[in-house]
């Protein structure tokens, strides 16, 4: 995970990570924002296939591998199959799940590409009303071409685009404890 995020004047970005498993085992979550080569913003969410050191060894190699491709400024569903080719490349086990954002900036607001790859929905959160956006393609490392198709979004002032893994919609509703 990254250890801070990044200051960018006309937006807030907030994260949080609580690891649900048990012990000190490494989850296969993560998440990123980082610049771009054209002066847009990469926000990456991802989950990759199991646990321990084998998934850290591949959420290192999503995360940097969608770095490298950064400085180009290129397009989430290319930047999305660089990633896919990698996986392959590396035989990398199990598979990624991935949502990646291209934002950029514009006259008060935001225009954001959007593609995912096996992924949950974002969900944009406008004018008192959520819903999740974009289509969900194929998870990556898995097929040579994969479906990743994007959409485009426009944020106003006050919009809300959160990103979350699986743990969030598989997480099991707190108990009470019977002693209190």
């Amino acid at each position: 995970l990254p250890p801070h995020l990044p200051q960018i004047a006309g937006l807030e970005l907030a994260a949080g990570y609580r690891a649900a498993g048990e012990g000190n085992e490494v989850g296969g979550d993560f998440y990123d924002v980082f610049p771009q080569g054209d002066g847009s913003w990469a926000l990456v969410v991802g989950d990759v296939c199991g646990k321990g050191p084998q998934a850290a060894a591949v959420t290192a190699l999503a995360r940097y591998t969608l770095r490298a491709h950064a400085v180009a400024g290129l397009r989430p569903s290319y930047m999305l199959t660089r990633l896919n080719d990698a996986l392959l490349r590396q035989r990398a086990p199990g598979f990624v799940t991935v949502a990646l954002a291209r934002v950029e900036l514009v006259d008060g607001g935001a225009r954001v590409d959007l593609a995912t790859a096996g992924h949950p929905h974002p969900v944009l959160a406008a004018g008192g009303r959520g819903l999740g956006v974009g289509e969900v393609g194929t998870p990556l490392g898995i097929i040579e071409q994969p479906e990743l198709p994007e959409v485009q979004l426009e944020l106003r002032p006050g919009d809300l685009l959160a990103f979350y893994t699986d743990g969030v919609s598989e997480a099991a509703a707190p108990r009470k404890l019977l002693s209190e």
